[in-house]
């Protein structure tokens, strides 16, 4: 180690020549006053040493630093905040309107199922009518038709012709006591307990139909009911507004009398049918499914007494009849057309199952901000957060049996139980532009909202034109 200190020696001399009187250290303005002297490498090296103050520096730099990101952090939070609020307020609103539609077409399609089965119940009740009148009819005529068969084969001998033709008639009835009588008998005996509670399905379509009716009359009280209780959930400056994006001259469409727009009250897409509405399904039901005492030995046993025809001449006009009658009272979607039912699967057949929601959250007083003067841009510091959300009933199940380009025409969607599962969901906002030009008092309360804070490129523009 002692060649060390011979170095450190070596250096010490000639920095005595630079140490001011009030320091032992050599100072800069030592250095200066003896500028003309000629300082060797070995002698300037140890002055970059000293590094006093450094830390000052960098202390001011990541003041100013954090400082700013403080007030980022600050503005963004102020900012954001009363605009998350103000989503999360049209998204709840908007959610819950779709969901109360898609209970309402639940609903529709069970009671339009149920109402189908007590059609067909009845219609079953007819035909077992029909059986019970018909058979014993049919075998009276066949005993006629084997009489007037004996005495046709007795050649018209007055005497020999009546005793052949009671004969005939005789083996006649001798045949339909010993073959189709006892099935005729437990036929009625199966029937006979159940036919009552038959008869008494046939006034139940209607009562459906009035249920119904006052079901679909009460889900746009009940949408509003909805969006006052979300309006006091999120605090009283929260302001929602829904809307459909469909014309109001649609049907079920409440038109604003003042206005000529919509009143904001949110229907199901659900309309009465027509004479052929309830028919494919209605019919379906009965010749396809309740078709039991056609298709059994007991039935087709009675051939001469035609139960089986008995049983399609009373239930078809009866099941024929009721789909007719019942057809314009019962409820259908608004994407049925007479006897066929199409799904919502294009943009505008989808607005009456859709619904847009706009919630505005204001301040009494605007949002303090911090150093906003300090960012490029500035942050907007509007006294109104609005928000937009959009949302509609569908049927999953749908989706698994329609392709891209052809939906089936079949009337299942609102008359089956696989049909009772429509639900809600939130969706891209693609009806907004409809749902401004037809609400004209969503687009007058949101346009200077819309305009202050700056959302004034994109579609925005073409929404709230008139």
């Amino acid at each position: 180690m002692g060649w060390i200190t011979n170095i450190i020696d070596r250096f010490q001399p000639p920095l005595r020549r630079f140490r001011d009187e009030e320091d032992a250290r050599p100072s800069v303005a030592a250095l200066i006053r003896h500028a003309g002297t000629t300082l060797p490498s070995r002698v300037v090296a140890p002055i970059h040493r000293n590094d006093r103050g450094v830390v000052s520096i960098f202390f001011l730099l990541m003041f100013f630093t954090f400082f700013n990101a403080t007030a980022l952090v600050y503005n963004t939070g102020q900012t954001l905040g009363p605009k998350l609020k103000a989503q999360a307020a049209a998204d709840v609103a908007a959610y819950n309107s779709s969901v109360i539609m898609s209970r309402a077409i639940n609903l529709t399609a069970q009671t339009n199922y149920a109402a189908v089965r007590n059609a067909s119940a009845f219609s079953c009740a007819i035909a077992t009518v029909a059986v019970y009148v018909g058979v014993p009819i049919n075998w009276l005529l066949y005993i006629k038709r084997q009489f007037d068969a004996g005495v046709a084969a007795a050649g018209g001998v007055p005497i020999v012709s009546q005793a052949v033709g009671a004969a005939f008639a005789a083996a006649a009835v001798i045949y339909i006591i010993a073959v189709e009588l006892p099935p005729y008998i437990e036929f009625i005996t199966a029937t006979a307990p159940s036919l009552v509670d038959a008869f008494d399905t046939f006034g139940r379509p209607g009562d459906l139909a009035d249920f119904q009716k006052g079901l679909i009359a009460a889900i746009p009280q009940m949408i509003e009911d909805q969006r006052k209780i979300t309006e006091e959930a999120f605090g009283p400056g929260m302001s929602i507004r829904l809307s459909q994006p469909i014309s109001s001259g649609d049907s079920g469409v409440a038109v604003d009398d003042a206005t000529g727009g919509n009143t904001g009250l949110i229907s199901a897409p659900l309309q009465t049918g027509n004479l052929l509405s309830a028919a494919p399904w209605f019919n379906l039901r009965f010749l396809l499914v309740d078709t039991g005492w056609p298709r059994s030995q007991t039935l087709r046993s009675i051939v001469e007494g035609k139960a089986v025809t008995c049983w399609w001449v009373g239930g078809v006009p009866t099941i024929e009849a009721l789909s007719l009658f019942y057809g314009p009272q019962l409820h259908v979607l608004t994407t049925q057309w007479g006897p066929l039912e199409f799904a919502a699967d294009n943009d505008d057949d989808r607005k009456a199952f859709s619904v847009v929601a706009t919630a505005t959250e204001e301040n009494e007083s605007k949002r303090q901000l911090f150093l906003n003067y300090w960012f490029k841009y500035g942050i907007n510091n509007a006294r109104e957060t609005v928000a937009y959300a959009q949302a509609e009933t569908y049927l999953g199940i749908d989706s698994s049996i329609s392709s891209a380009a052809y939906s089936p025409p079949i009337p299942w969607r609102a008359w089956t139980p696989p049909g009772a599962n429509w639900a809600g969901r939130l969706t891209r906002a693609n009806h907004f532009g409809d749902a401004f030009s037809e609400d004209s008092t969503m687009r007058d309360q949101y346009k200077d909202t819309i305009l202050q804070q700056g959302d004034v490129s994109g579609r925005i523009p073409k929404l709230i034109k008139h």
